[in-house]
């Protein structure tokens, strides 16, 4: 007969073991699952971020490479140096070694900068290199070098002024203004720095394991050409002393300026 009572059990010490076990063994695929996704996302994401420096320096360099005035594009301990042109003509005759003025034709959309002045009244053009025939980076960085004074535009027709006498000749007439010297320098140890003359030297990037550059030179019916070489390494991703994601790039630049 039933006494009116019931019965009620509870887990006995075995079950409870047994059902902790299962918890932890299915705890631990999930994790293992989810550290997984997680190390592939933070992987994934490294790698873009290294891409993306690595595109952003090969872009800086071709853009500002591709601008050097002929020749002037050289490597010295570990850097590449160059100057930038700013403005271009041709010019008509060969002047005298007495001569201070040239007559030139800029280019159409070229014509306002050349004449421009600051707000002090002076040219802008005042005090930039006047680079004629240049066979080497040595005389865009002779002391008596050409130099821009002023100059004056007029039916599109100029005259430039300058100081120290034009020696050299261009076979095709090409006159160019430049700039101070800019020079990507790598230290070595994965720093990439971008310096104009003495000034201050301003990093690129700091991920660079390794940068290698050869230069071929400008003539009158060729343009300079650039070779680099560049591998790029993420420290971040090191384990154990070894180096981590890396990525290489072969990539060369056409100076567009000629003799």
């Amino acid at each position: 007969m039933h006494d009116g009572y019931r019965t009620h059990r509870g887990f006995t010490l075995l079950e409870l073991i047994i059902a902790l076990v299962i918890l932890a063994i299915i705890s631990l695929g999930i994790g293992s699952y989810l550290r997984l996704g997680a190390s592939g996302y933070v992987s994934t994401v490294d790698r873009e971020r290294l891409q993306s420096e690595a595109r952003f320096v090969i872009e800086r360099l071709s853009r500002e490479v591709r601008h050097a005035a002929p020749n002037s594009v050289r490597i010295n301990d570990g850097c590449l140096s160059f100057y930038p042109v700013y403005l271009s003509a041709f010019y008509f005759d060969q002047p005298s070694s007495t001569a201070s003025e040239i007559e030139i034709v800029p280019r159409q959309d070229e014509q306002a900068l050349w004449a421009a002045k600051d707000e002090d009244g002076k040219a802008q053009i005042a005090n930039s290199g006047i680079a004629v025939g240049f066979a080497s980076a040595e005389q865009y960085g002779a002391v008596l070098k050409p130099t821009a004074v002023s100059a004056t535009i007029s039916g599109g027709v100029g005259t430039l002024s300058y100081t120290n006498p034009i020696n050299s000749q261009s076979p095709a007439k090409r006159l160019y203004l430049y700039g101070e010297q800019v020079s990507f320098c790598f230290d070595g140890n994965r720093l990439l720095t971008r310096q104009e003359n003495d000034g201050d030297a301003v990093i690129i990037s700091n991920k660079l394991d390794s940068f290698k550059v050869e230069v071929s030179g400008a003539g009158l019916n060729s343009n300079g050409v650039v070779h680099m070489a560049l591998k790029f390494a993420d420290p971040r991703t090191s384990q154990n002393g070894q180096k981590g994601e890396t990525s290489n790039y072969n990539h060369s630049v056409q100076v567009i300026n000629v003799l």
